[in-house]
């Protein structure tokens, strides 16, 4: 991971926050990091949106996505590469909650998987606990053209060009 903000620092055992809100987070695919203008990788950018931060934090080596570890390489043989060329993530990936430092317990048997975690609590709102909502994929034409434009000094940063499309996850 490459960190390119200088305003908010991607701490190595995760973001802890003060109060309660909104945080927008995306992984999207960008320039930022090729070597020269013909560097067929894919990098990997998380962005953030919060109400005094956003923008870009950090991005993945594509080299990171190749290799896997070995009790998992059968397993995960048909996940794709992202940091091959042409590799996107139209499909929008998925939710994540992690409870990274916290204790659990583990139970498996050959028809399931049990996990218990400490007792914990999420902020509630009307009744409602929100950890995820308005997802969204991001092709191309929504990030990486626009960006590049910039980058490469085509044209002056529009930030309401950037992102501001997308296509609705299929929640159900």
């Amino acid at each position: 991971v490459i960190q390119i903000s200088n305003r908010m620092l991607l701490s190595p055992d995760g973001i802890t926050f003060s109060r309660q809100g909104l945080y927008g987070v995306s992984f999207v695919r960008t320039s930022i990091g090729k070597t020269h203008d013909d560097d067929p990788r894919n990098f990997w950018t998380y962005a953030v949106d919060a109400d005094n931060f956003a923008g870009p934090v950090a991005y993945l080596l594509p080299e990171m996505f190749k290799e896997r570890p070995a009790k998992w390489r059968v397993q995960s043989a048909h996940l794709k590469d992202y940091g091959s060329p042409g590799v996107g993530m139209s499909n929008g990936g998925g939710w994540g909650f992690e409870w990274n430092t916290l204790f659990a317990l583990q139970q498996e048997s050959d028809k399931d998987r049990f996990f218990k975690i400490p007792q914990m609590a999420v902020p509630v709102k009307g009744g409602k606990a929100v950890l995820a909502t308005h997802g969204r994929s991001y092709e191309d034409k929504d990030v990486y053209g626009p960006l590049e434009q910039v980058l490469s000094g085509q044209k002056a940063l529009n930030a309401d060009e950037i992102m501001s499309g997308g296509t609705a996850f299929d929640c159900k």
